[in-house]
């Protein structure tokens, strides 16, 4: 069996385990110091966000990981459909309109024009990305993240109704009408709608 540790700010005195399976009860047996090979936990005063080293530095967990407990040796990396920031106690879902596909993402990417993200979360472009219908468009923009001190892109959470002069043909970007054309209407899908 398994379970999780959490490493104590202060030292802790002998632990007992009793196991129970199915009725059976096994009898109870305390926690010996493990031999040289295996050292005993040993209490090191991190923040969580941090991890430590062996020589008991505490250092900031990298971007894409993060540490709930304190004293830990190693940062854990944010799932899918997850990001984290440096020092962070866990990750955060990426917002509607993006996409993180990997395990330890630094960011979220914004799904591309022509789409829109109706979910947080999302695992892929496929996962959190619907292609805008004909007549429709999206856009990326890009916002201020001061906790990174950058621009990040994000897309639009709802497809937009194709604007006079332009023409839509759904899943991409609104396409100006070519010149010496034009077209007065809105939601155009095709581009042999734009009259002379």
């Amino acid at each position: 069996f398994a379970f999780q540790v959490m490493n104590p700010l202060v030292a802790q005195g002998p632990a007992a385990a009793s196991i129970y399976a199915e009725g059976v009860a096994v009898e109870e047996k305390q926690f010996t110091h493990a031999p040289l090979a295996l050292a005993a936990l040993s209490v090191v005063d991190c923040a969580p966000g941090t991890w430590s080293t062996e020589i008991g530095e505490c250092l900031p967990c990298d971007q894409g990981t993060y540490a709930i407990d304190c004293g830990v040796s190693s940062c854990a990396s944010c799932h899918p459909g997850t990001f984290a920031y440096i020092g962070e106690t866990g990750c955060t879902d990426c917002s509607v309109g993006t996409f993180a596909q990997d395990y330890g993402s630094t960011s979220c990417s914004a799904c591309p024009s022509g789409t829109f993200g109706p979910v947080t979360g999302a695992l892929s472009r496929y996962d959190g990305c619907v292609d805008c219908k004909p007549g429709n468009f999206s856009e990326t923009w890009t916002t201020w993240e001061p906790r990174i001190d950058a621009w990040v892109e994000v897309q639009a959470t709802e497809c937009t109704v194709c604007p006079q002069g332009h023409f839509c043909e759904g899943a991409k970007d609104k396409t100006k009408c070519p010149g010496g054309t034009y077209q007065a209407s809105f939601g155009i899908a095709s581009k042999a709608a734009c009259e002379v």
